[in-house]
């Protein structure tokens, strides 16, 4: 009898506050999703600057709701149970200070990423280099920031000791193709050729999208050992700068073969001084 009573009274408690856990956090990812749909586009196979920023704030509301209300409701489950929560309250203030001074590193992780995000610095799906490891950012949490690099492998770094962000793919990228040709050629009929190169990739339906303005020939960049580099330089959407950098240099190798136009190699001139027959 004092069994099913406290089922009923104690008991449908525990489970009506399960419930409204599973519902809370239910209604947070639901209104996380419905912020996401809110700054989407209708181009679903690129995601914008705008979409990958509400991607990482989304992620980061999930997890922190995820904790912050099982913790409470962890309490409110043991308080049910007859277990006097004050002591675990306070010796859980007292436990707290303690490891805010042995974790002051995780404190530091947790503040970084937290300005990494407000200020806009980094997003899931970003190109970007954070000190010694560059990829693409998978996930970024509370503590830590997940890279996926070109090879594959997944680095996954402490907030706390990122010093400073290079962000490839922020906004916009650009396409930078440096060409050497040999000191013989005509380097206005070179840059001609390579304007004229990147004007017909932009004008292509496949490309015309990723190249965001006019192509520009920087004109004479290095006087080189073997040869003159010429710069051109593309202005693209975020991630479309390699592919266009590739395309460009393949172009412009063919415009050059069909115009004879010599691409120099590393070459060494040796000067000698001859020896007469009595020297020798």
């Amino acid at each position: 009898m004092q069994m099913k009573q406290w089922l009923l009274t104690h008991g449908l408690r525990i489970i009506f506050i399960i419930i409204g856990y599973v519902v809370l956090i239910f209604v947070v990812r639901l209104l996380t999703r419905k912020f996401v749909r809110l700054v989407e586009d209708e181009d679903r196979s690129t995601r914008s600057e705008r979409e990958k920023r509400a991607d990482s704030i989304a992620s980061i509301i999930n997890t922190t709701s995820w904790i912050f209300f099982g913790i409470i409701v962890l309490f409110m489950i043991l308080r049910e149970f007859n277990v006097n929560i004050t002591p675990l309250l306070t010796g859980a203030g007292v436990a707290g200070l303690a490891i805010a001074f042995g974790a002051q590193s995780v404190i530091k992780d947790f503040l970084y990423g937290f300005f990494l995000l407000a200020e806009d610095q980094i997003r899931v799906g970003d190109v970007v280099k954070l000190g010694e490891h560059s990829g693409v950012v998978e996930r970024i949490t509370i503590r830590t920031t997940r890279l996926r690099s070109l090879d594959g492998n997944v680095h996954i770094i402490p907030n706390g000791e990122i010093k400073a962000v290079i962000n490839m793919t922020h906004g916009w990228s650009r396409a930078l193709v440096d060409v050497d040709v040999a000191y013989k050629e005509d380097l206005d009929r070179v840059m001609a050729i390579i304007e004229a190169v990147a004007a017909g990739l932009q004008k292509e339906d496949k490309y015309k999208k990723s190249i965001i303005e006019k192509p520009k020939v920087l004109g004479v960049e290095k006087l080189g050992d073997s040869g003159i580099t010429i710069r051109l330089i593309v202005k693209t959407t975020p991630l479309k700068q390699w592919e266009i950098t590739r395309e460009l240099r393949k172009r412009i190798k063919t415009a050059f073969d069909r115009a004879g136009i010599e691409i120099p190699f590393p070459q060494m001139v040796i000067h000698g001084q001859q020896l007469s027959s009595e020297q020798v």
